[in-house]
């Protein structure tokens, strides 16, 4: 996750003009791997880290974030139990990285999900 990013990590990342996150394991990381209300706006989950960044993802879990309101609704009920026939991309340009990486963040709806939708 982002917030827990080596500092040293980040000053190489924050130079970069792009971050390229690819699969599902690999965005939940980038949202926390935490529920979020589907209607969170992505730049927003990412807000803190700095980094310009686009995931790149087959939807396999329940993590998700960026949606229009009833999105999530047609959503399921085009592709039942999910089954990573959808696929879908999320982008937030970085801005100045001498801005503090502590940029609050709005909170999930709970902390930790597994693929079952458990919460961990």
């Amino acid at each position: 996750m982002w917030w827990d990013m080596p500092d040293e990590l980040h000053t190489f990342m924050a130079g970069s003009p792009l971050t390229i996150v690819k699969g599902d394991a690999n965005y939940r990381r980038v949202v926390g791997d935490a529920r979020w209300p589907y209607v969170t706006p992505f730049h927003e989950v990412v807000a803190g880290a700095g980094i310009p960044v686009l995931c790149l993802r087959t939807l396999k879990s329940d993590p998700i974030v960026g949606l229009q309101p009833g999105q999530a609704e047609r959503l399921e009920a085009s592709n039942p139990g999910g089954g990573g026939v959808v696929s879908a991309a999320s982008f937030r340009a970085g801005f100045p990285s001498s801005k503090p990486r502590s940029a609050s963040r709005r909170k999930p709806l709970d902390e930790k999900v597994g693929r079952s939708g458990q919460s961990r």
